[in-house]
């Protein structure tokens, strides 16, 4: 084995593949569909699990588009794992494959490929999906005798500096052919296909991560620029750090000063809320107090003229007790003065009979002395009868006069009453309207 051989060897030693290789009696008998699902299947399972499977599937489904628009409950079971987590993500990756093959080449016969291994190679390693390994794997059975290469290896091998790249598939797999044995040959393309997948894309590989980074110039210059590129982002984001922390102390500031802003705000607006609440307050103890004061001195106003209108009431009622009482000491006043002229009267009355019989007394007393009539007439004596009748008779004109200014002088004291009664009738309704007036005006 020469050198180059050798190396060829090396990169495919350091690959670990994760899942089981096939050999090449797995691969007899089956069409390029079923050979690319049992690749599929060989990811979570074991071979003899993927066989299982597989005869299953083609079993429930002779029609593959049948499978592919099938529900994953419809035929999860036919695949035996020993999850159910594991059969669902199985039955999806059937589907999956399915699909792409579906819609890369809008019908499931892949056996078209068979004739024309570069195009076959081209469009199989294009399947995201499915895969540069599981690509490899269809190309070994398509044919067994050759190496199986594809645009991929030719990169990876090229960036190694192992090969110089180059555009023709038949001639990098010419020149492969005599470096890789016979019975490496399926191995070799399962490992350099993972490469492919996992690291080294042709626009974005991933060559720190690469376990041919070490034996790979390509994949150190890459690594070094990325290792560049990975201090100057990690300076970036320290020097983003250090504004985020910059920024959050600013932002922590303004926070703060706005808070202070409008804590002050607030106590401003509570202390202005308290000064107007202590106004209204005030206003309204003034009002308050204006109107007690009002009230007050209309409760006086009224209390006075309750009290003036209760002594009125009690002038007009001492009045008219007074005037019942004067009318009464009249009235008894009369009475007594008319007892007393009663008196006077009998008495003079009395006096004029005792006097009157006084006289007839004496009258006869001194007739009984005085001589005859004849010569009394005789000596032509008649002063005596005239004296006697002008005597009488002043006495009964006195007692008629008496009489006549008692009875008047009760007639004038009856009128002047009458006359009080009704001018204080006619004041005391005055002072009622007057009263009535006042009232209405306040």
């Amino acid at each position: 084995m020469n050198a180059q051989a050798k190396a060829l060897a090396d990169v495919a030693a350091r690959v670990q593949y994760p899942w089981s290789i096939p050999s090449g009696k797995n691969l007899e008998g089956k069409s390029l569909l079923e050979t690319g699902l049992y690749a599929v299947l060989l990811r979570r399972l074991e071979p003899r699990q993927a066989e299982k499977a597989l005869r299953a599937l083609v079993g429930a489904y002779p029609d593959w588009n049948e499978l592919r628009v099938s529900q994953i409950q419809e035929f999860q079971g036919l695949i035996k794992a020993k999850k159910a987590t594991m059969g669902s993500a199985i039955a999806r990756d059937v589907k999956g494959y399915l699909q792409e093959i579906f819609q890369g080449n809008h019908s499931f016969d892949l056996e078209p490929y068979r004739g024309d291994l570069t195009e076959a190679a081209k469009f199989f390693t294009q399947l995201p999906f499915l895969g540069a390994s599981a690509a490899h794997l269809l190309i070994h059975a398509i044919d067994p005798t050759v190496v199986p290469v594809s645009g991929g290896i030719v990169r990876v091998l090229d960036r190694m500096g192992l090969m110089k790249r180059t555009s023709s598939l038949r001639k990098a797999q010419a020149s492969l052919e005599p470096l890789v044995p016979a019975g490496d040959r399926i191995d070799f393309g399962l490992r350099l296909g993972l490469v492919v997948e996992r690291w080294c894309d042709s626009k974005r590989p991933s060559c720190w991560k690469c376990p041919q980074l070490e034996s790979c110039p390509f994949g150190f210059r890459v690594h070094r620029d990325w290792e560049a590129q990975q201090k100057r982002v990690q300076f970036s984001r320290e020097r983003e750090k250090v504004r985020q922390l910059k920024e959050q102390e600013r932002l922590r500031k303004r926070a703060e000063a706005e808070e202070k802003r409008l804590i002050a705000q607030a106590e401003r607006v509570e202390a202005k809320r308290r000064r107007e609440g202590e106004l209204r307050l005030r206003a309204a103890e003034k009002k308050r107090l204006v109107l007690e004061e009002k009230r007050a001195r209309l409760a006086a106003v009224k209390k006075a003229a309750l009290a003036k209108k209760v002594a009125a009431k009690k002038a007009a009622l001492a009045k008219k007790e007074a005037a019942k009482k004067a009318a009464a000491k009249m009235v008894a006043a009369k009475k007594a003065a008319a007892k007393k002229a009663a008196a006077k009267k009998a008495a003079a009355k009395k006096a004029a009979a005792k006097k009157a019989a006084a006289k007839k007394a004496a009258a006869k007393k001194k007739a009984q002395k005085r001589p005859s009539p004849k010569a009394t007439r005789k000596k032509g004596n008649k002063s005596a009868p005239r004296k006697k009748s002008a005597k009488r008779k002043p006495a009964a004109a006195h007692s008629k006069r008496t009489a006549k200014k008692v009875v008047t002088k009760k007639k004038s004291k009856k009128r002047d009453t009458a006359k009080k009664k009704a001018n204080g009738a006619r004041s005391g309704r005055a002072k009622k309207a007057r009263k009535k007036s006042r009232s209405g005006k306040r």
